[in-house]
Protein backbone atom coordinates (compact mmCIF):
# COMPACT_ATOMS: atom_id res chain seq x y z
CA UNK A 1 0.00 0.00 0.00
CA UNK A 2 1.34 3.36 -0.84
CA UNK A 3 1.61 6.61 0.83
CA UNK A 4 -1.10 8.38 -0.90
CA UNK A 5 -3.68 5.51 -0.42
CA UNK A 6 -2.98 4.97 2.99
CA UNK A 7 -3.20 8.79 3.45
CA UNK A 8 -6.40 9.06 1.76
CA UNK A 9 -7.94 5.89 4.01
CA UNK A 10 -6.74 8.03 6.96
CA UNK A 11 -8.37 10.67 6.18
CA UNK A 12 -11.90 9.06 5.48
CA UNK A 13 -11.77 7.30 8.48
CA UNK A 14 -11.22 10.55 10.76
CA UNK A 15 -13.55 12.78 9.00
CA UNK A 16 -16.11 9.35 9.91
CA UNK A 17 -15.29 9.18 13.17
CA UNK A 18 -15.56 13.16 13.59
CA UNK A 19 -19.30 13.11 11.60
CA UNK A 20 -19.96 10.72 14.32
CA UNK A 21 -18.40 12.21 17.59
CA UNK A 22 -20.33 15.25 16.17
CA UNK A 23 -23.55 13.61 15.74
CA UNK A 24 -23.61 11.72 18.52
CA UNK A 25 -21.34 11.63 21.45
CA UNK A 26 -20.57 15.53 21.08
CA UNK A 27 -17.42 15.40 22.95
CA UNK A 28 -14.21 17.70 22.01
CA UNK A 29 -13.40 16.92 18.82
CA UNK A 30 -10.10 15.90 19.41
CA UNK A 31 -11.28 13.51 22.34
CA UNK A 32 -14.24 11.74 20.81
CA UNK A 33 -11.74 11.03 17.97
CA UNK A 34 -8.96 9.58 20.45
CA UNK A 35 -12.53 7.91 21.98
CA UNK A 36 -13.85 6.17 18.89
CA UNK A 37 -10.62 5.29 17.66
CA UNK A 38 -9.86 3.03 20.91
CA UNK A 39 -12.60 1.10 21.13
CA UNK A 40 -12.86 0.55 17.17
CA UNK A 41 -9.18 -0.75 17.88
CA UNK A 42 -10.55 -3.04 20.86
CA UNK A 43 -13.54 -4.10 18.47
CA UNK A 44 -10.94 -5.03 15.87
CA UNK A 45 -8.22 -6.89 18.13
CA UNK A 46 -11.32 -9.02 19.31
CA UNK A 47 -12.66 -9.90 16.23
CA UNK A 48 -9.48 -10.87 15.08
CA UNK A 49 -9.37 -13.31 17.98
CA UNK A 50 -12.85 -14.33 16.94
CA UNK A 51 -12.56 -14.20 12.97
CA UNK A 52 -8.97 -15.92 11.81
CA UNK A 53 -9.22 -15.24 8.41
CA UNK A 54 -10.17 -11.33 9.34
CA UNK A 55 -7.15 -11.05 10.97
CA UNK A 56 -4.74 -12.31 8.28
CA UNK A 57 -6.24 -10.11 6.47
CA UNK A 58 -5.53 -6.70 8.53
CA UNK A 59 -1.77 -8.29 9.38
CA UNK A 60 -1.41 -8.59 5.35
CA UNK A 61 -2.19 -5.06 5.19
CA UNK A 62 -0.63 -3.38 8.28
CA UNK A 63 2.71 -5.35 7.47
CA UNK A 64 2.81 -3.21 4.10
CA UNK A 65 3.00 0.23 5.86
CA UNK A 66 6.13 1.38 7.78
CA UNK A 67 4.16 3.23 10.57
CA UNK A 68 7.58 5.03 11.53
CA UNK A 69 8.00 6.92 7.91
CA UNK A 70 4.58 7.49 8.19
CA UNK A 71 4.08 9.21 11.36
CA UNK A 72 7.71 10.96 11.80
CA UNK A 73 8.13 11.69 8.10
CA UNK A 74 4.59 12.83 7.01
CA UNK A 75 1.90 13.32 9.80
CA UNK A 76 4.28 15.17 12.17
CA UNK A 77 5.02 17.70 10.10
CA UNK A 78 1.13 18.02 9.21
CA UNK A 79 0.16 18.36 13.31
CA UNK A 80 3.36 20.93 14.04
CA UNK A 81 2.86 23.28 10.60
CA UNK A 82 -1.15 23.35 11.63
CA UNK A 83 -0.20 24.60 15.40
CA UNK A 84 2.43 26.72 14.27
CA UNK A 85 0.53 28.59 11.35
CA UNK A 86 -1.91 30.43 13.64
CA UNK A 87 0.35 31.30 16.71
CA UNK A 88 1.14 34.98 17.84
CA UNK A 89 5.21 34.36 17.63
CA UNK A 90 5.20 37.78 19.70
CA UNK A 91 3.30 36.47 22.56
CA UNK A 92 5.45 33.42 22.52
CA UNK A 93 8.60 35.44 22.78
CA UNK A 94 7.16 37.15 25.91
CA UNK A 95 6.75 33.88 27.31
CA UNK A 96 9.88 32.23 26.17
CA UNK A 97 11.54 31.03 29.12
CA UNK A 98 8.32 29.16 30.80
CA UNK A 99 7.80 27.64 27.50
CA UNK A 100 11.37 26.35 27.18
CA UNK A 101 11.77 25.21 31.10
CA UNK A 102 8.45 23.19 30.20
CA UNK A 103 9.55 21.84 26.97
CA UNK A 104 12.60 20.53 27.80
CA UNK A 105 12.69 19.71 31.28
CA UNK A 106 9.13 19.25 31.78
CA UNK A 107 9.32 16.49 29.05
CA UNK A 108 12.57 14.40 30.31
CA UNK A 109 10.55 14.53 33.85
CA UNK A 110 7.54 13.47 32.68
CA UNK A 111 9.66 10.79 30.54
CA UNK A 112 11.65 9.67 33.25
CA UNK A 113 8.55 9.52 36.03
CA UNK A 114 6.32 7.23 33.36
CA UNK A 115 9.38 5.02 32.24
CA UNK A 116 9.91 4.32 35.96
CA UNK A 117 6.16 3.95 36.99
CA UNK A 118 5.71 1.58 33.79
CA UNK A 119 8.95 -0.57 34.58
CA UNK A 120 7.69 -0.77 38.02
CA UNK A 121 3.96 -1.81 37.42
CA UNK A 122 5.10 -4.39 35.08
CA UNK A 123 7.52 -6.11 37.59
CA UNK A 124 4.75 -6.35 40.09
CA UNK A 125 2.15 -7.89 37.79
CA UNK A 126 4.94 -10.81 36.63
CA UNK A 127 5.66 -8.97 32.98
CA UNK A 128 9.04 -7.11 33.39
CA UNK A 129 10.25 -4.72 30.62
CA UNK A 130 13.75 -3.73 29.94
CA UNK A 131 13.70 -0.23 31.67
CA UNK A 132 14.95 1.76 28.63
CA UNK A 133 11.49 0.35 26.81
CA UNK A 134 9.54 1.42 29.38
CA UNK A 135 11.99 5.25 29.05
CA UNK A 136 10.44 5.20 24.83
CA UNK A 137 7.17 4.57 26.44
CA UNK A 138 7.85 7.61 28.38
CA UNK A 139 9.27 9.39 25.76
CA UNK A 140 6.33 8.81 23.52
CA UNK A 141 3.58 9.67 25.45
CA UNK A 142 5.42 12.82 26.88
CA UNK A 143 5.00 15.26 24.45
CA UNK A 144 0.91 16.74 23.82
CA UNK A 145 -0.81 16.94 21.10
CA UNK A 146 -0.50 20.56 19.68
CA UNK A 147 -4.35 20.29 17.69
CA UNK A 148 -6.25 18.97 20.66
CA UNK A 149 -4.04 21.69 23.09
CA UNK A 150 -5.14 24.51 20.68
CA UNK A 151 -8.66 23.22 20.31
CA UNK A 152 -9.31 22.83 23.95
CA UNK A 153 -7.96 26.23 24.29
CA UNK A 154 -10.33 28.08 22.21
CA UNK A 155 -13.40 27.11 24.39
CA UNK A 156 -11.51 27.86 27.47
CA UNK A 157 -11.41 30.57 29.63
CA UNK A 158 -7.88 30.84 30.83
CA UNK A 159 -5.90 34.25 31.34
CA UNK A 160 -4.51 34.89 28.28
CA UNK A 161 -0.61 34.36 29.57
CA UNK A 162 -1.14 30.95 30.70
CA UNK A 163 -3.12 30.01 27.00
CA UNK A 164 0.41 31.35 25.56
CA UNK A 165 2.66 29.05 27.51
CA UNK A 166 0.48 25.68 27.37
CA UNK A 167 -0.07 26.66 23.50
CA UNK A 168 3.75 27.29 22.92
CA UNK A 169 5.15 24.46 25.26
CA UNK A 170 2.66 21.54 23.49
CA UNK A 171 3.90 23.30 20.40
CA UNK A 172 8.01 22.64 20.90
CA UNK A 173 7.23 19.49 22.78
CA UNK A 174 6.82 17.23 20.28
CA UNK A 175 10.22 18.44 19.02
CA UNK A 176 11.83 17.35 22.12
CA UNK A 177 9.62 14.31 22.71
CA UNK A 178 10.73 12.97 19.27
CA UNK A 179 14.70 13.92 19.23
CA UNK A 180 14.04 11.56 23.21
CA UNK A 181 12.27 8.87 21.52
CA UNK A 182 14.91 8.16 18.67
CA UNK A 183 17.81 8.59 20.88
CA UNK A 184 16.60 6.14 23.51
CA UNK A 185 15.57 3.59 20.72
CA UNK A 186 18.49 3.82 19.10
CA UNK A 187 20.55 3.02 21.95
CA UNK A 188 18.26 0.27 23.07
CA UNK A 189 18.90 -1.03 19.41
CA UNK A 190 22.52 -1.34 19.91
CA UNK A 191 23.04 -5.42 21.22
CA UNK A 192 25.40 -4.26 24.15
CA UNK A 193 23.22 -1.71 25.19
CA UNK A 194 23.27 -1.84 29.19
CA UNK A 195 20.07 -0.27 29.56
CA UNK A 196 18.35 -2.47 27.09
CA UNK A 197 18.80 -5.23 29.97
CA UNK A 198 16.38 -5.73 33.08
CA UNK A 199 17.00 -3.03 36.00
CA UNK A 200 17.96 -5.74 38.64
Amino acid sequence: MDILTLLTILVIISAGFSYFNQRFLKLPGTIGVVTISVIVSVLILFLGKANIATADKVKEISSGINFSKVLLDIMLGFLLFASALHFDYKKLKEQRWPVFLLSTIGVLLSTAIFGTLLFFAARFISFPLPFIYCCIFGALISPTDPIAVSSILKNSHIPPKLSVIISGESLFNDAVGLLLFVTLLGIAQQPDASLSRNID
